[in-house]
């Protein structure tokens, strides 16, 4: 080597080098003799020899067969003056495996030309090569397959040329290769079937798909049309850019000709007939599906004959279906769902279809409407199924009497009833077992029965006391039906006797229970949703997301779970955003302050915008709103109705007069013309008659309770029946009193009344109300209480269930001391702050008679009783544990990691933001360490992401366990994590905290048994007061990536 370029060349072997020692690839520089001078550390890891030990020595690297080449190559390019030299060679590694490499050698020169240096890098290439090779193979076995397949197979170019073709294709088609191989597939495409084709390869080349299958239609050249099964897959390059399609096309001329027979057949049938695919896919169905079910044929194509069927009738066709898979017929009856959403019963018929081999590779179904058959039938056992119950389990007493009315046959339940056993009232008269007072109207029922009106008496309409065994007597309610043999021939009669002792307790507790049971009513509200707040970056409530709803949420919005969750308030909501209801749900999540809102007029987007009315309740729960909701529309429109059907009637009484009249004697002396209004009659028509005469006969006996009482000076108010000038009878109410003469004696009465038909018409509606709300109290699953002065006056049979115990117990428990301690403040603190009338909701942990507290949902308000008077407190509440706890977790998940339980990207973001703006001790700095796991994707690749998950487990909880409790540590990416070091004093400090985490990452991780060794690149940087979040991470963001341009597992501060 002359000695004036020495130090240049020396220059530039250290500038090599140093470039090497950065690159994956082995370099190695040599002298012209073969003497090695210099060797990168990637020398061990590509052939496996250490660079210190090659230094000084001719190692040959090449195997035997391909050293010759490598020296020829390296000669040749000496001589000829070239600067580089490129070969593919097999190289031997220390432990002797062989491997193939790229060698690209770089020849340095003096100014002479002489070369003075070879530099080579070396690169496995092993792997490229196998590739190649299998490749190579894949493509030979490939075109032997084709040319001895008997289906037609052809590569194609994107364009649509045809590029290969087997003998099979060609004669299908009916063409030579040399046509086919100068054409393209749309030159033989049927026209009708070109656009849909070349759609689909259009997705294909797009990269949307990888294949498609499609069935069309192929052109001869004698006019004539062939029928194929194509399938088509793209075949890719390196960059994922299609260089050709493999398709395979199977003839089905004669299959889609049967079908088509097999169509015109099905379609002009009375049953419905369909095909499908193995998998219960229907193919195609006759028309006449419409007819049955109410769907088009097309509708139903392409989706699963499972999903019109009833959930319960699953087993079933599960069973059948198996059976065809054998290849044998099945038969059975199921329900299938209509358009309007109703069930059929349908008799199906199933027939397997084989394919070329004994595979099964679809079905044709048969489906016959048998509605008619089942409910029959349906209707046949209930019937059987009601009698038999009704003799087994009849606690009712039923009896048969003959014309004479004495019994000829009573049921065993009298003697549990009435005390008597059946055979001591055989041949008893009824109606000497019925109280005298009851006789006389209940002999003119029984005579009324016998002589031939068919009308049953049912329950309610005969109500009569029976005399026990122990001459007691019990109220009952009486059924009777006439029983006759043949016409005209009356045998007797048959019925049955109902307890109602309890009616009149019943009616005078009645109104009560409805006050209780409308409050239930009032508050349950069914749909829910869970409504998580957005912010935007100055913290202002901006929009919700649907985070949870229940199953009558899905029912109004007509989407499934996941459909619905995730949707944001203000799509499915816009006239939210502008009629201020958004605002207070806003107001809910800031203030805290819980909402009801009732007769909510709302413009409802679900029905296209129309305006109804709803009732609202919203509580926070955490950064999102509780709510549901009810539908009042109707109640709303109810209520309008009825104010003005009110103000129609108190226009009507403003209007009217009573009718007065004299009695003298028992003889109408006088009666005010407004008894024509009334009843009809003129006033001449009363003059000089009894008003007896007029009453109903069931009625007339009260009018001789209204002359003593007059005689003794007393006033009396009765309601009777009294009959109009058109033959009906009218309720009224007669206020009567004494007519005296001068003198003070008494010669008769004087009455006013008036007619009340609407009053006793409403008291009966009311007590079949309080009926109806009696057995909704006793079966609702939410509890329901009244409280006077903090303790239970009343509570809902349903308390059993919720909380346990019998209601009795309960009564008189001290609502205070059943509330967990730690909600009794917030509890006392509503009650002071309820207005008068106004409703609250509450949550709160209340505890059963176990001991056990639950979480529970009450709403409550004042109890407002029958005098219109306050008296203490109505409650309902239902228990709310499950709700609670999917609460908390929807919470937690929303601040917190739910890999590695480390704090996520938002909550992270949300203490800096505090921090950058808050006040600090004299003296203390916050830090920040952007740490990211070295070429983490190489552990994913290598492992699985299972192990990958694993990984950032085990990193997390070390670096958990480097910092203070006071400190701050979160993942906000795929494997970057970012600590937040609070109260330190300076930046050496945090670096030092840095590398202790850097130093615990680098210890292995065990997974399955497998040591993963990973290492972290950390940036530390300081936060600086009123910085924004994106300038904090821009800052630490820096530092990482000066620790990763350092060579990674680095620890990198930035001042």
């Amino acid at each position: 080597m002359p000695e004036s370029s020495a130090p240049a060349e020396a220059t530039s072997l250290m500038l090599a080098a140093a470039v090497a020692e950065s690159v994956a690839d082995a370099v190695i520089a040599y002298e012209p003799d073969g003497t090695i001078a210099w060797a990168s550390p990637s020398l061990t890891p590509v052939l496996g020899w250490d660079p210190a030990k090659v230094i000084g020595t001719r190692l040959r690297i090449a195997t035997d067969e391909d050293a010759a080449k490598a020296a020829e190559i390296t000669a040749e390019a000496m001589s000829s003056g070239a600067q580089t030299a490129r070969a593919r060679l097999r190289s031997r590694r220390a432990d002797g495996t062989i491997i193939w490499t790229d060698t690209h050698s770089r020849l340095v020169r003096d100014p002479s030309g002489t070369v003075t240096w070879i530099v080579a890098s070396i690169r496995d290439v092993t792997a490229d090569v196998e590739w190649q090779r299998q490749a190579i193979e894949a493509e030979q076995h490939f075109m032997l397959a084709m040319e001895h397949s008997a289906v037609g197979i052809a590569t194609v170019a994107p364009e649509g040329d045809f590029l290969t073709v087997n003998d099979a294709l060609c004669e299908m088609l009916k063409r030579d290769p040399a046509t086919l191989l100068s054409s393209r597939w749309q030159d033989f495409t049927h026209p009708q079937d070109v656009d849909v084709d070349q759609g689909l390869v259009n997705e294909l080349l797009a990269g949307d798909r990888d294949s498609y299958r499609l069935r069309k239609r192929y052109l001869c050249p004698d006019g004539s049309v062939v029928w194929g099964d194509l399938s088509v897959a793209a075949v890719r390059d390196s960059v994922g850019k299609v260089s050709c399609f493999i398709s395979q096309i199977i003839d089905v001329t004669e299959k889609v000709t049967s079908a088509e027979r097999y169509r015109l057949l099905a379609e002009h049938g009375t049953d419905v007939v369909s095909t499908s695919a193995h998998d219960c896919m229907m193919e195609w169905l006759s028309p006449s599906v419409e007819q049955l079910l109410g769907w088009p044929a097309g509708d139903l194509i392409g989706t699963s004959f499972l999903a019109y069927l009833h959930a319960e009738d699953h087993p079933l066709v599960a069973a059948a279906h198996d059976r065809v898979l054998k290849g044998e017929a099945a038969r059975f009856e199921v329900r299938m769902r209509t358009r309007e959403r109703g069930d059929r019963w349908v008799n199906v018929v199933l027939t397997p279809i084989l394919g070329d081999g004994p595979d099964v590779i679809g079905c044709i179904a048969r489906w016959r409407d048998v509605q008619s058959e089942h409910e029959a039938r349906e209707e046949l056992e209930a019937s059987e199924r009601r009698f038999r119950i009704m003799v087994e389990n009849a606690s009712d007493v039923v009896y048969s009497a003959g014309g004479d009315r004495r019994v000829t046959w009573v049921a065993p339940a009298v003697t549990q009833t009435l005390g008597w056993s059946p055979d001591e009232l055989l041949g008893v008269d009824l109606i000497d077992l019925l109280h005298p007072d009851d006789r006389g109207a209940s002999e003119r029922v029984i005579a009324h029965v016998l002589a031939g009106d068919d009308t049953p008496i049912t329950e309610g309409d005969v109500v009569a006391r029976v005399r026990t065994r122990s001459n007691e007597y019990r109220w009952m309610s009486v059924k009777l039906t006439r029983w006759a043999g043949e016409p005209g021939d009356p045998l007797g009669i048959v019925g049955g006797l109902t307890l109602v002792d309890d009616l009149m307790e019943q009616r005078l507790r009645a109104q009560a229970d409805e006050e209780r049971i409308q409050s239930l009513l009032d508050t349950m509200l069914e749909p829910f949703t869970l409504l998580a707040a957005e912010r935007d970056d100055s913290g202002t409530i901006v929009d919700f997301v649907i985070a949870e709803a229940n199953h009558s949420a899905l029912d109004v919005y007509e989407m499934t779970h996941d459909e619905l969750v995730g949707q944001r308030f203000s799509v499915l909501h816009p006239a939210a955003m502008t009629t201020g209801l958004f605002a207070m749900y806003a107001a809910v999540v800031d203030g805290g302050e819980p909402l009801s809102l009732n007769d909510l007029a709302y413009p409802w987007e679900p029905r296209g915008g129309q305006v109804m009315r709803f009732d609202v309740r919203a509580v926070k729960a955490g950064e999102a709103v509780s709510q549901t909701w009810r539908d009042v529309s109707e109640r709303f429109a109810v209520s309008e109705l009825i104010a003005r059907s009110e103000e129609h009637f108190r226009l009507l009484a403003e209007n009217s007069t009573d009718v007065v009249l004299q009695d003298l004697g028992g003889i109408v002396q006088w009666v005010s013309p407004s008894l024509t209004a009334c009843l009809g009659w003129d006033s001449s028509d009363w003059i000089g008659r009894s008003v007896r005469g007029f009453a109903h006969p069931g009625d007339a006996g009260r009018f001789d309770e209204i002359q003593p009482r007059t005689e003794a000076s007393e006033s009396t108010i009765t309601t009777l029946r009294l009959r109009g000038k058109n033959g009906t009878y009218h309720w009224v109410e007669i206020h009567a009193g004494r007519y005296a003469d001068d003198q003070g004696s008494s010669h008769g009465f004087v009455a006013s009344f008036r007619v009340v038909d609407r009053e006793v018409a409403a008291r009966e509606a009311l007590a079949a109300a309080e009926e109806e709300f009696r057995l909704i109290a006793q079966n609702s699953t939410d509890v329901v209480w009244h409280a006077r002065n903090g303790q239970i006056a009343w509570i809902s049979p349903s308390v059993s269930a919720v909380l346990g115990g019998e209601p009795a117990e309960w009564i008189g428990v001290d609502i205070a001391k059943i509330l967990h301690p730690d909600d009794l403040p917030a509890h006392l603190a509503s009650l002071s702050e309820a207005a008068p009338g106004s409703a609250s909701v509450v949550r709160a942990r209340l505890r059963a008679s176990d001991g056990t507290y639950h979480w529970i949902d009450a709403n409550t308000g004042s109890f407002i009783n029958a005098q219109g008077e306050e008296d203490g407190v109505i409650a309902s509440f239902r228990v709310v544990d499950d709700l609670v706890a999917a609460e908390e977790e929807l919470a937690y998940y929303a601040w917190f990691d739910a890999l590695t339980g480390l704090m996520n990207r938002r909550e992270i973001f949300h203490k800096l933001r505090g921090i950058s703006s808050g006040n600090r001790e004299p003296g203390d700095v916050t830090a920040m360490l952007f740490c990211d796991i070295d070429r983490f994707k190489d552990v994913n690749d290598a492992y699985g992401h299972a192990a990958g998950d694993e990984v950032l487990r085990r990193l997390a909880e070390r670096i958990s366990a480097s910092v203070r409790s006071d400190d701050a540590a979160a993942r906000i990416g795929g494997d970057e994590f970012l600590v937040v070091l609070t109260g330190t004093h300076s930046l050496d400090e945090a670096v030092a905290v840095a590398e202790k985490i850097r130093d615990a990452a680098a210890v292995s991780v065990s997974v399955d048994h497998t040591q993963v060794v990973t290492s972290l690149s950390i940036g530390v940087a300081l936060v600086r007061q009123g910085e924004s979040i994106g300038d904090l991470i821009a800052h630490a963001d820096k530092a990482l990536y000066a620790a990763k341009r350092a060579g990674r597992n680095q620890v990198v501060a930035i001042a």
